[in-house]
């Protein structure tokens, strides 16, 4: 989008200040509709002019005609449809097809939009598909959104951000400048495809974030654009416009896969930023790095840098990072992570600390410079290469072997009873308060005996909607001490089936005792959740096809995937399969 390439403003503009400027439109429309055409041919008119709560089920709308700088970008006074502040708009099985420059496909400035199964089409330059500023709310599902101009992200947001939703769909930009999501706003997307043919996949400006759940992304940055030098998949950064409010951007990717096309994966710079990365499939098929933390032509020279904290789990990274000499990097690996690397080959320059937790690899692949490495039961394997702490030598370039902690560790029987150690007296201060025994053992309960230590946990648990872990559940004993458990590696914990746990940390000061245990698998049950009538909720649009279903569980509500269910309309029931069981009616 626009920001990119935008000239830093010397003053700041709040939205606080701005009132919107009065709207055009070809139809006002207050009522429901169904089958209904809109079109507009005019320069800075609306098709579509939202006034109160309206439903369109199957609207053919088109918008011709140019819009204005700002007062289509942030008050939407050329898209096909505007939804303003007061207006909730309910759009389903539609299409949206706009030609103008300036014109978003369906905007909601301060209002409300909750949009399905419609197909958005935008083919001029700053012509967002679903657009989002003034506070407003976008819920999207099941969207096919394409962009052909620049500066047109599919889903895009402006001054004044607001909260986006966007469940399942495909969304692919063409243009220079034109990611698949340009955020200024709180968006969370889950079970989508996402596109960029020229541009970023994915950029956060200033204090808002982008969440990813399961989501299929590919970047390909083929064409610089206004300040940028570098091209790259993932861009966190802060214009100065006056768009985002200055703060912490963040990035977060659950699961799914992103592939970077061209340049780095991920470029920070003029601002602090965290990325958070859960068994996310991270590929550059480029020569392009991993991580790229500096200056560039937005902010003060001088403390425009990039401050980024990169947060690692169940996953693998690989590539190279650089941090400059004004930005720095926090890099936490925990949860079995591995990352293939080197960060800073050509010397210290920024301050980089680098955290291990126990199970987690740092395999190099270059010489490294880092100021403060924290060790808490990871493995370095050095390679042959130098790693280089508070540009102290702390792995040697002439060996190969792992710097990490745990080497020369007596080994553990693989199973109890195969000749195990016997657990050592308990020094003071180790001991906590609670002394499981058989007696408390309930029936969903499994107790565990492993080299002379307890371990009691849940037999079986209910699938929740996400990963299953069952850290509170846990007891370590032995010698009539009980033990807080502090760290646990799991696998195959997602989905309904047999789940298995290693317990990795252990409130003690003794090695001994966390020795014992380490590498040994426990195994535990994850049962479907049953759907009933009285534990759902079933969502219809108004031809009395099924939206969505919700499950409780508990305190959580989860949504039920649409792989996850057979709907047989002539009986009005629903069946359920995979993480979810039962059949209801409708």
């Amino acid at each position: 989008m626009k920001k990119e390439y935008k000239k830093v403003l010397a003053v700041a503009i709040s939205t606080s200040m701005v009132m919107a400027p009065c709207a055009v439109y070809a139809a006002t429309v207050s009522a429901d509709s169904e089958n209904t055409a809109y079109a507009s041919t005019s320069d800075t008119e609306n098709a579509v002019y939202v006034s109160g709560e309206v439903t369109l089920t199957n609207p053919t709308i088109t918008k011709t005609g140019d819009g204005t700088g700002e007062t289509a970008d942030f008050y939407g006074l050329n898209a096909a449809v505007l939804v303003p502040d007061g207006s909730t708009l309910t759009l389903t099985n539609g299409t949206v097809t706009t030609e103008g420059a300036y014109a978003n496909g369906v905007q909601a400035y301060a209002g409300t939009v909750n949009i399905s199964g419609t197909e958005i089409v935008t083919k001029s330059n700053n012509s967002g598909g679903i657009m989002t500023t003034g506070g407003g709310v976008m819920n999207a599902s099941d969207l096919t959104v394409t962009t052909e101009g620049g500066s047109s992200a599919a889903i895009r947001s402006d001054r004044g951000g607001g909260t986006v939703t966007v469940d399942g769909g495909t969304y692919e930009t063409s243009g220079t400048g034109s990611p698949a999501i340009y955020s200024t706003a709180d968006i969370t997307v889950e079970d989508a495809t996402l596109t960029s043919n020229a541009s970023e996949a994915i950029v956060v400006e200033g204090a808002n974030s982008v969440t990813l759940n399961d989501c299929t992304v590919d970047g390909t940055n083929s064409e610089l654009n206004g300040q940028s030098t570098t091209y790259k998949n993932v861009f966190l950064y802060q214009s100065m416009s006056g768009d985002a409010d200055v703060g912490t951007a963040e990035f977060t990717m659950n699961g799914g896969s992103m592939t970077c096309n061209k340049g780095d994966m991920f470029y920070i710079t003029n601002t602090t930023c965290t990325i958070d990365l859960d068994n996310a499939s991270l590929t550059n098929s480029s020569d392009g790095d991993l991580l790229r933390a500096e200056a560039a032509a937005w902010g003060t020279s001088g403390s425009n840098g990039g401050d980024v904290t990169l947060t690692a789990a169940n996953q693998t990274l690989e590539g190279d990072m650089i941090v400059d000499d004004i930005s720095e990097l926090d890099l936490v690996l925990k949860d079995n992570s591995t990352y293939e690397g080197a960060i800073n080959t050509d010397g210290a320059a920024g301050t980089v600390n680098v955290t291990l937790e126990e199970g987690t690899t740092w395999n190099l692949t270059g010489d490294s410079y880092i100021n403060e490495l924290t060790d808490n039961g990871g493995e370095i394997n050095t390679n042959g290469y130098t790693l280089s702490e508070n540009n102290k030598g702390s792995g040697s370039s002439d060996s190969g072997s792992d710097t990490g902690s745990g080497n020369g560790a007596p080994s553990m029987p693989g199973q109890p009873g195969n000749g195990g150690q016997t657990p050592p007296d308990i020094p003071s201060g180790d001991q906590n308060s609670g002394t499981p025994s058989d007696s408390t053992v309930s029936s969903n309960e499994t107790t565990e005996e492993y080299n002379g230590y307890t371990i009691t946990f849940p037999s079986t648990v209910s699938f929740n909607g996400k990963k299953q872990k069952i850290n509170d559940e846990i007891i370590v004993s032995a010698n009539g001490t009980q033990y807080a458990v502090k760290g646990v590696k799991y696998k195959n914990n997602k989905n309904a089936g047999t789940a298995s746990f290693q317990i990795t940390k252990l409130d003690s000061t003794d090695k001994t005792v966390k020795k014992a245990l380490k590498g040994q698998w426990f195994s535990y049950d994850i049962e479907q959740l049953e759907v009933t009538s009285e534990n759902s909720e079933v969502k219809t649009n108004s031809k009395g096809s099924v939206k969505s279903i919700k499950v409780t569980n508990g305190s959580r509500t989860i949504k039920v995937p649409k792989k996850m269910r057979t709907i047989d309309t002539s009986s009005q029931t629903i069946t359920f399969s995979g993480n979810f069981s039962g059949t209801i009616s409708y």
